[in-house]
C-alpha cells in the first residue's frame, strides 16, 4: 500500500462556494487519485485554499512526486490522453477541467521533472 501524507493549509475566512458539490468533489478526488498514482513509492500532498482578492476562491493541490515533462503537461487535459496505459481512460482531467469551467472557473497545472506538480483551481465566489 502506498503511503501518502496529506497536509492542509485552509483559509479560515473563505466564503462557501456556490456550485454542484458532487461535481466539485469529483474534481478533488480525481486530483487526489492522480497524485497517489504518480507517487508509487509514497509522498506528500498539500491542499491549500485562499481568496485571491479578485472574487475567486483558489484551491491548490500539490504533490512532491516526480513531476511531468513538458510534452505530457501540455496534453493532460485532452480527452483520452493517458500516461497510465490500459489502467487509465484519459478522461479524469478532461472531465475535471469541464466541471471547473462549467462553474465559471479555471484549472491550470505547473509541473517540473523532479519537483512535483501543482494544480491550481480558481472558482468565482
Amino acid at each position: 500500500m502506498t503511503k501518502v501524507r496529506v497536509s492542509l493549509d485552509l483559509a479560515e475566512s473563505l466564503p462557501p462556494l456556490e456550485g454542484n458539490a458532487n461535481q466539485l468533489q469529483q474534481v478533488l478526488l480525481n486530483l487526489a487519485i492522480n497524485a497517489q498514482q504518480a507517487m508509487p513509492q509514497g509522498g506528500k500532498v498539500n491542499i491549500a485554499t485562499r481568496y485571491n482578492g479578485d472574487g475567486y476562491a483558489v484551491i491548490e493541490f500539490s504533490d512532491d512526486g516526480p513531476g511531468m515533462p513538458e510534452e505530457v503537461r501540455q496534453k493532460i487535459f485532452e480527452p483520452f490522453y493517458s500516461t497510465k496505459g490500459q489502467k487509465g481512460t484519459g478522461l479524469g482531467l478532461a472531465i475535471a477541467r469541464s466541471i471547473v469551467e462549467a462553474h465559471g472557473g479555471t484549472i491550470a497545472v505547473d509541473s517540473e521533472l523532479g519537483h512535483g506538480t501543482t494544480f491550481t483551481i480558481e472558482l468565482p465566489q
